[in-house]
């Protein structure tokens, strides 16, 4: 079972990195105004926004290895980055984890805890995209 999850894991990515070949525009590119982590977090909002539309259509993917770079990734302004942060950050990877682990057929409350996440730690620092994490929330049905 662990294998298959490796797998599908593995063949998400090279969708993803297809994607990104294929569409370049799409990914977002380094710029002289944009830190590593901007750049990361932008990164990780295509990417969730494709896993929204993958929930739409009733299947679910890995997400990108990108969060093994969120702790480390340089700040727009880094004495702000603190741990407080390291802790939204850990939290942030353990809920992607149960995600991604979950054998929920339902995976949109997985996926919005994921987005619950994003939402805590920007409360905290860089409150700016509060207004789009907001919007990436799926609509549940109960």
């Amino acid at each position: 079972m662990k294998s298959i999850r490796i797998l599908i894991g593995f063949i998400f990515l090279i969708i993803m990195m297809s994607y990104a070949c294929n569409n370049p525009n799409k990914m977002v590119q380094p710029s002289v105004e944009k830190s590593e982590l901007s750049i990361l977090m932008l990164n990780l909002t295509i990417g969730l926004d494709t896993q929204k539309n993958y929930l739409l259509n009733g299947r679910a993917q890995a997400i990108p290895e990108l969060l093994q770079h969120l702790k480390i990734a340089t700040p727009t302004w880094p004495l702000k980055k603190n741990e407080n942060f390291n802790y939204l950050a850990d939290d942030f990877i353990e809920v992607c984890g149960k995600f991604y682990t979950s054998k929920n057929s339902n995976k949109t409350l997985e996926y919005n805890a994921v987005i619950q996440s994003c939402k805590a730690c920007h409360l905290n620092y860089c409150p700016g995209p509060l207004k789009k994490i907001n919007k990436m929330f799926a609509e549940t049905s109960l």
